[in-house]
């Protein structure tokens, strides 16, 4: 009798634990910590299904993520900048063919994120969303609320769930710039290294 208690315990403690999104991918969590300061009726949300994916950079998404100009490059702060700077005279010289050589697997991350909730009329609305992250080495561990992009898929009604984003307080922008589930994505990173 006590293994089946046991289990059953388990079950439920999995059940409430995935009820409050403890499994969660980390873009899935990021993307709707980002989106949460928008809304308009934030309490009303409620996630109805998520798909995700992930794809090698394009070499346009290449060109424009790592080919950028000199002002773009100062707004970086200087760490960044000069990351930058040494891509970008490896693309300019040794062409696209650096980035495996040099480690890099520039990545595209996506969420599909599909809910319900209420629009500016006081009325559930369902809402479609693609959330992307770029990442330069095709790993998660690093993804922070700041790095991830939500776009409205097919126009399906962001613009009326939404409203005018408010300014982020101290506490908030240091909780945006932290990683959102490093572990998480350490796993994640260590496993794609393995199958790949």
């Amino acid at each position: 009798m006590k293994p089946i208690s046991g289990l059953i315990a388990a079950v439920i403690a999995v059940l409430l634990l995935n009820n409050y999104g403890f499994f969660d991918p980390p873009i899935v969590k990021a993307c709707e910590e980002r989106m949460m300061r928008y809304f308009i009726a934030p309490s009303s949300y409620k996630r109805l299904g998520y798909v995700l994916s992930e794809r090698p950079f394009s070499k346009p998404e290449i060109e424009k993520r790592y080919l950028i100009d000199d002002a773009t490059l100062e707004t970086l702060g200087a760490e960044a900048a000069a990351r930058m700077k040494a891509h970008q005279n490896l693309i300019r010289t040794e062409g696209l063919s650096f980035l495996k050589k040099g480690g890099l697997d520039p990545t595209v991350h996506s969420s599909i994120i599909e809910f319900n909730i209420k629009n500016k009329d006081n009325e559930f609305v369902n809402v479609i969303v693609d959330c992307k992250y770029y990442s330069d080495d095709g790993s998660i561990s690093g993804m922070r609320i700041y790095d991830v992009h939500p776009v409205d898929v097919d126009n399906s009604n962001l613009l009326q769930v939404t409203q005018d984003r408010p300014e982020l307080s101290t506490e908030e922008q240091q909780r945006y710039a932290k990683p959102i589930a490093p572990y998480r994505g350490w796993l994640h990173d260590i496993w794609r290294r393995l199958v790949n």
